[in-house]
């Protein structure tokens, strides 16, 4: 530091992953007339490289240490509730302030400035709202409607959807508004500059809808009045390979609350935390109209097996017979190779009964060749049912009524080589199915009665991580000795787990989360999963 020169000394949360025992901001120092303020991003050296980080106090103590100047001020300042919002996914996931304040980062800095800034008060919304809506015109028609009263008093509203092909819909339903740039989608995939575009635009507050995925979340709201979820039950939600590994859905419900807005879940078939929802009359619907699947299981016959056919000569007949008269038969069969398979179904079919065949995995759910179809064949359920998790149920369901979605009447056709596995969940009414899950989940302490977060450490040799995982588990023993709403299953080894170099033991932590977040935030875990999308 040179001369007599009046400094401040501030600490800046670097926007880079720290190792799981350093510090999560550092000390640095700028003129006493330079402009800064709580959230605000700055460039600053960092070893022999020059990032971005974000202040997080102001007017520390000079250290004894020397210290570095900050380079540079951006005019860019992250709102309370971004600040908020990272410092709770930093706490939940366990990856340091500034590498989680990174995602509320706009796209580019270049010509960027923020604006003017009053915090707008809100007061505290009631509970969420529902609509369950078979029909996906009209539920999006009412989202449209609740998104457009919401916007046009002044308000922001966010949407949000699983997947990125949905966006285009959603394109068509605001086109109006898109026109005139008041609406705007968000994703991952847009270039650096129609980020920024965006960001500038949500900030000023000129954009008053977004339609976007998780990482809209992440936008500087100026008024945000209302979050709509869409297809709420969709486990494309979960972010499962890359931090944070978050659950939209719970960030929608974390960002609703900082921000005092209203949530809106809508969806044609609810999963069993929205049921546990309405049960509890935590939420109201406003518009109750589920589909409902109507499965027809076709089982392998002996004949079947002896000749190892690729699909039950009963079914494979019928969607020849569909195909031949020219309706469009959707089958999912979610392995790449189908090649037997397309010699089973394609067996003296004309070249144009074969064109209304549409074979695909889960992907072709994502971008089918038809809005509609007249059957849906789903084959091998099992293939999801038998997965070692508790929902594994819950998501053949799930799978089923969005096959259902496809089609005039909601029948969905299953071939199975095990239909006592399938009619055991198939064959059961959809109330009673329903009441029975949730028992089961509530006797042994899963969501929707309890959260659940995988903690993960690592190290160079299985004896050195089983023995972090040890003391680790001994630390939470310790902690939740009399607290009997916290659970502490493990250390355990993923199912299966393939050899590495890096070795991994699982700690898996059961309760409230506001609970949980505090015994494990500060212990050196690798990873911290907050409703994981894998337990074993």
């Amino acid at each position: 530091m040179a001369g007599n020169k009046k400094v401040r000394y501030v600490a800046v949360a670097p926007c880079v992953p720290l190792g799981r025992r350093g510090q999560d901001s550092y000390t640095y120092y700028v003129s006493s007339e330079d402009e800064i303020d709580l959230g605000y991003v700055v460039k600053i050296p960092f070893g022999k490289r020059s990032i971005m980080g974000v202040v997080t106090a102001l007017d520390l103590q000079r250290p004894s240490y020397p210290t570095k100047q900050i380079k540079t001020i951006t005019a860019v300042q992250l709102t309370d509730t971004q600040m908020q919002f990272a410092q709770w996914l930093s706490d939940a996931c366990h990856g340091g302030f500034g590498f989680t304040a990174r995602l509320f980062l706009p796209g580019s800095f270049t010509k960027l400035a923020s604006s003017a800034r009053i915090p707008v008060k809100k007061k505290k919304e009631g509970k969420p709202m529902v609509i369950i809506e078979k029909n996906s015109v009209l539920r999006l028609e009412v989202i449209a409607q609740y998104a457009r009263k919401h916007s046009s008093a002044g308000g922001q509203v966010l949407i949000l959807v699983p997947e990125v092909a949905m966006l285009s819909v959603y394109e068509k339903l605001f086109a109006p508004e898109i026109r005139n740039s008041t609406a705007m989608t968000y994703h991952a995939g847009l270039l650096q500059s129609e980020k920024k575009s965006v960001w500038q635009a949500v900030e000023s507050s000129d954009c008053r809808i977004i339609i976007g995925t998780q990482k809209a979340l992440f936008l500087p709201f100026y008024n945000l009045t209302s979050v709509v979820v869409d297809e709420e039950q969709s486990d494309s939600y979960k972010l499962w390979d890359q931090y944070p590994r978050l659950h939209t859905v719970a960030g929608a419900q974390l960002l609703a609350h900082i921000s005092h807005a209203s949530l809106l879940y809508a969806t044609a078939y609810p999963s069993l935390f929205l049921r546990h929802a309405i049960a509890e009359n935590t939420c109201e619907v406003i518009v109750d109209n589920p589909v409902i699947p109507k499965t027809h299981i076709y089982p392998f016959s002996f004949e079947d097996r002896k000749w190892k056919r690729a699909i039950p000569e009963e079914l494979g007949n019928k969607a020849r017979t569909w195909a031949r008269s020219g309706k469009h038969v959707l089958i999912l069969f979610n392995k790449k190779d189908d090649v037997e398979l397309k010699k089973s179904l394609f067996r003296k079919l004309s070249a144009i009964a074969k064109k209304h065949m549409h074979i695909g995995t889960v992907g072709i759910l994502t971008h089918p060749p038809r809005t509609q179809f007249d059957y849906v064949v789903w084959l091998f359920p099992e293939w999801t049912l038998r997965a070692i998790d508790y929902r594994s149920a819950e998501r053949a369901k799930i799978m089923s009524a969005r096959l259902a979605e496809f089609t005039k009447n909601a029948d969905v056709y299953i071939g199975s080589r095990y239909a006592d596995i399938a009619k055991d969940l198939f064959g059961v009414p959809e109330k009673a199915w329903g009441e029975k899950a949730l028992k089961q989940r509530k006797r042994f302490h899963l969501p929707p009665y309890s959260q659940l977060v995988r903690l993960t450490v690592r190290d160079k040799t299985n004896a050195k991580a089983y023995g972090r995982a040890l003391d680790m588990r001994g630390v939470f023993d310790g902690a939740i000795k009399k607290k009997k709403d916290i659970t502490v299953y493990g250390p355990y080894q993923e199912l299966g787990a393939k050899k590495k170099q890096i070795s991994d033991y699982h700690l898996l932590l059961s309760g409230d989360i506001k609970k949980l977040i505090p015994l494990y935030k500060k212990l050196p875990v690798d990873a911290a999963d907050v409703m994981p999308y894998r337990v074993v």
